[in-house]
């Protein structure tokens, strides 16, 4: 049997419902406000979830990431963790909580969708983790014929090896979020729970009875009980306490006390039966202290961080500690080594949270709820009588629901059941709801219309990561990761000799870095022959979004309106044309072997490029400008910081030159400390009507801006490409200001502008030309 790790944490926000139609809801005096979150369950995730790394890392009496096992490494500390495997009996009764939690008021469709967005982001990470450290360190399981079935979640229906032992509570998981979907398409309501859980309780025990394989992976009668007794948990939270409810807690803490001990017999040489009654004990203790509502006092808002970090915590702790243990010990010492591996953990699982599951989550649940959405216009039938549930009389919860959705055009919660309950909200410019008002009506989708063409749908998608400077963070990590890669391809391939490109091009490149790390990297890389496209073609594809990023980054913090005029204008189009144009002139004058495949690829680039740009400005909300005299010095300190890393990446990335980055690095350091500065300083510095001197400088600076983005690179190079003529009309028509919008007509400019022309559209309501000398108003 193999061990006990961490299931995935479900969300644990405590929205509450509308009461079932078979029982009054819990009086306020005994609840909670409905939209509280639940901190102390956060906090026991966890807690659960460090106790099981602490058993991976110290208290393992198998094979694992040490050298030995981890239970010889810390035979002290190991008598302790060495338990620590029954958090996941915690985990269990967690989940039965806030599935049920979650569940109450939706159909399985929302349901499903609720899922599969909180499990699979962090989950697929985690499985392409495992793939890499396999295939650069040889450890691990993340073989190709392991990997493709694991990312689908259902390796365990295959009897297919997980690619990380720690996901077989996903699949147990799993066959609880199924029974709770079929119960979501029967009705959740009150007495339909206590019929749910009394017949999957008796269910499991007539299967274990009978030994049939089949209904024992159906109804999992080693787990039901955790799952179970959660689920009673939540109704005493929500409806408060009976002797009922009572009476489903007791019998499923007896119950998995019984499998606990069982599986501590059974199982395990170094377990104990004492520790794991009294451990299971504590859990329905602990679980029904916080549904009697007395942990509420458990209110610290950075217990929620670390109940999100619970999850990617539990997926990539085992993957990670493999090949830095190996490289860490014994020359740290077993104690440093510890330290330093659970504050990575930690921080990869952070860096999971905030870069992949919250991105994430708004994108897979918008397009999970439109492909369930025909689903709600299509005309219902009539319930069957096995369909209906009509507790007191009244019509059923599915059937109810059913109504509701098929006049519904989105998935939504089901709405509250007495209709003076209903009232129509409208969205605020803040996005909040409100019971009414005046003011212009809002866009269809949400949002209005914004200049250049550009729409700002309802509530900015992914506000905090899709901006001008994330991206070009993102190209410079993808340009010296290639950096990483040709370090690689040249040692393996060609024996550390660069002249088999070098003698095509000019004096200056392929500095390599040299140190013993590279080489032991190097070595570890299977299939080096593959690594072929980072000669020159990688780079060829990321040049122009690494000039053009850096450039609209600059161009956003001086003037947010202007930015998105410009992002969603032939402008960017025409700079891309122009950057190309002179990049492909640059290369041929090379003429290596490469050249031809450079210049297509470099094709492909310009016309990906500007359509990213447009894509991340229409994602960005209104911002100020730069207009005082403080806003103006700190953009000019941003610009510097921005241009010395830019000249950086070119020195030490673009130009092969990995070895020049220990010289550059101090230089690069202290630009980055600034600029994180300079942008710090940016956000908070309030704003003023601008004076006649400011007004002038920052409208010279937008003009100039706009006036040299088509032409830069052409100047850099010779080539007269982005003449001033051509680069004339973007700026007279981006920079100066629109005529204020007429009378009783809103103006969706940034900083009060009127109407803008139509991104390469002619409009008649656009203002006439202005004169690039003329100044823009004030924000």
């Amino acid at each position: 049997m193999t061990r006990h790790e961490p299931p995935p944490a479900a969300p644990s926000a405590a929205v509450r419902a509308h009461p079932p139609l078979d029982l009054p809801q819990r009086t306020p005096t005994t609840g909670r406000p409905g939209h509280d979150r639940l901190r102390e369950l956060d906090l026991l995730r966890f807690l659960a979830a460090l106790a099981v790394v602490l058993y991976h890392f110290t208290g393992f009496d198998g094979a694992g990431p040490w050298p030995e096992p981890s239970l010889d490494v810390f035979p002290a500390l190991g008598a302790v963790t060495s338990h620590g495997y029954l958090g996941v009996d915690l985990f269990f009764v967690i989940s039965g909580f806030v599935i049920l939690l979650s569940a109450w008021g939706r159909g399985p469709g929302e349901f499903g969708i609720s899922r599969l967005v909180r499990l699979m982001p962090a989950y697929w990470v985690s499985v392409l983790l495992g793939a890499f450290v396999y295939a650069l360190f040889k450890m691990g399981h993340g073989v190709p014929g392991l990997v493709i079935p694991n990312l689908t979640m259902l390796q365990g229906g295959l009897d297919v090896r997980n690619v990380d032992a720690v996901y077989w509570t996903l699949w147990v998981e799993l066959h609880f979020y199924v029974l709770v979907a079929v119960l979501a398409g029967i009705g959740i309501t009150y007495r339909s729970c206590l019929i749910f859980m009394a017949a999957w309780l008796f269910g499991g025990l007539y299967a274990n009875q009978a030994d049939n394989d089949l209904l024992q992976v159906m109804l999992l009668p080693t787990w039901s009980p955790y799952f179970i007794g959660g689920m009673a948990l939540f109704m005493i939270y929500k409806f408060g306490p009976t002797l009922l409810l009572w009476g489903y807690v007791a019998v499923s803490w007896l119950l998995a006390m019984h499998w606990g001990a069982w599986r501590a017999r059974t199982a395990w040489e170094e377990a104990n039966e004492l520790v794991a009654v009294a451990a299971v004990t504590g859990i329905f203790a602990l679980m029904s202290l916080i549904a009697l509502g007395k942990l509420r006092w458990i209110r610290w808002r950075g217990l929620t961080v670390l109940g999100a970090l619970t999850y990617p915590l539990y997926l990539v702790h085992s993957q990670l500690a493999l090949p830095l243990i190996d490289a860490l010990y014994p020359g740290v010492g077993r104690w440093g080594t510890l330290v330093i591996t659970i504050a990575a953990s930690l921080l990869l699982a952070y860096a999971v949270y905030r870069l992949v599951e919250r991105p994430a989550a708004p994108w897979l649940k918008k397009h999970l709820r439109a492909s369930l959405a025909p689903m709600r216009t299509a005309p219902s039938p009539t319930p069957s009588r096995l369909a209906r549930h009509e507790p007191l009389g009244g019509r059923s919860v599915l059937a109810s629901t059913a109504a509701t959705l098929a006049t519904t055009p989105h998935l939504t919660r089901p709405t509250p059941s007495r209709p003076e309950q209903r009232t129509k909200t409208k969205r605020t410019p803040g996005g909040g709801p409100t019971g009414g008002g005046s003011g212009e009506a809002p866009h269809p989708r949400g949002g209005g219309r914004h200049p250049g063409g550009l729409r700002n749908e309802g509530r900015p998608f992914l506000p905090q990561f899709v901006r001008p400077e994330v991206v070009f963070g993102l190209v410079v990590a993808l340009v010296y990761a290639n950096q990483v890669l040709f370090t690689v391809y040249v040692p393996q391939v060609h024996g550390g000799d660069v002249t088999f490109v070098s003698r095509y091009l000019p004096e200056g490149w392929f500095a390599l870095a040299d140190g013993s790390a590279m080489r032991a990297v190097a070595e570890r890389v299977p299939w080096p022959e593959l690594l072929a496209p980072s000669v020159l073609r990688v780079q060829a594809f990321l040049e122009l979004p690494l000039v053009l990023f850096a450039y609209v980054t600059v161009l956003r913090w001086l003037d947010r309106g202007l930015y998105r005029r410009v992002a969603g204008s032939w402008i960017v189009w025409a700079a891309s044309l122009s950057y190309t144009f002179v990049f492909c002139v640059v290369e041929w004058d090379l003429h290596n072997p490469y050249t031809t495949e450079d210049i297509v690829i470099r094709v492909c680039a310009a016309v990906v490029t500007p359509a990213v740009v447009r894509y991340v400005a229409r994602r960005d909300g209104d911002g100020p400008r730069v207009s005082s005299l403080p806003q103006m010095l700190v953009f000019a300190v941003s610009v510097w910081a921005l241009g010395h890393l830019v000249l950086t990446v070119y020195d030490t990335a673009l130009l092969y030159n990995l070895a020049h980055l220990g010289g550059r690095l101090p230089g690069a350091l202290v630009a980055v400390v600034v600029l994180v500065a300079a942008r710090l300083v940016a956000g908070r510095l309030p704003a003023g009507e601008p004076g006649r001197a400011s007004a002038t400088v920052a409208s010279a600076l937008r003009h100039a801006l706009v006036l040299f983005l088509v032409p830069a690179l052409a100047v850099r190079y010779g080539p007269n490409v982005g003449s001033p003529p051509l680069a004339a009309r973007p700026g007279c028509w981006c920079a100066p200001p629109r005529r204020p919008a007429r009378s009783g007509r809103a103006s969706p400019g940034p900083g009060g502008t009127g109407r803008s022309c139509g991104a390469g559209r002619r409009s008649r309501r656009c203002s006439p030309a202005a004169s690039p000398a003329t100044p823009p108003s004030a924000p």
